[in-house]
């Protein structure tokens, strides 16, 4: 059994890795509530302090060159006869399984909130990205999501596509006044991509679509079929 604080939250469940002849670390841990806005800072546009970790990274995430000689990893001589950068091939398999009672998201409500991360396709690098897949309740409705990031700090690219079904905008709109949709149902969809490791790198380069649609809603001047 595993228990562990984090942001104000305690997690408790399960972890371990089943076999080692190809190893992949699991955990599988559930929290009663989950405040993003302490956990993730920058969920809620707040910049974050640089993390500090004891030890080296089991992933191709952090490329930096004094790090690939610590990495859990074997290593692939180079021309030049030094270490060969790490790639997603060396990365330590992962499967991890998070959820929550109560999410709060900024001024945002969910329920039974659920995130699975486990490696996704690699970058153009080469080197490891995470694939989230988030499924929660949201204002009598359900929002879906699945995003694959990573690649290396200077390029890390981003895949993201979300969807909202069926979410109730009333309810939605007494935590978002902006929203001018005031009755109704709400459905929507997104996919994005970007490259960058900055959040002006990742607006210069940030592409893709989206649709929305409201039935039987209401705007302050307007009736919506």
């Amino acid at each position: 059994a595993i228990s562990a604080g984090c942001s104000g939250s305690r997690f408790s469940g399960t972890g371990g890795v089943p076999r080692w002849d190809k190893p992949v670390v699991t955990l599988e841990l559930a929290a009663q509530q989950v405040d993003l806005g302490l956990a993730i800072p920058e969920a809620v546009g707040q910049r974050p302090r640089q993390p500090a970790f004891p030890y080296a990274p089991l992933t191709s995430f952090d490329p930096r060159p004094e790090c690939w000689d610590q990495l859990a990893q074997r290593e692939r001589p180079a021309a030049d006869g030094a270490p060969d950068a790490p790639s997603a091939t060396d990365d330590l398999g992962y499967d991890i399984r998070l959820s929550a009672r109560q999410l709060r998201y900024g001024p945002l409500r969910l329920q039974d909130a659920h995130v699975n991360i486990s490696p996704g396709k690699p970058a153009s690098t080469g080197l490891g990205r995470a694939r989230l897949d988030v499924r929660a309740a949201l204002y009598d409705g359900t929002l879906t999501a699945q995003a694959t990031i990573g690649g290396g700090p200077e390029k890390t690219e981003f895949d993201i596509a979300a969807g909202l079904k069926s979410i109730k905008a009333a309810a939605l709109g007494e935590h978002l006044p902006a929203l001018p949709l005031r009755g109704g149902r709400l459905q929507a969809e997104a996919t994005l991509r970007s490259v960058g490791g900055s959040i002006p790198a990742f607006l210069a380069n940030l592409s893709g679509k989206a649709a929305v649609r409201a039935d039987s809603g209401s705007l302050p001047e307007a009736e919506l079929d």
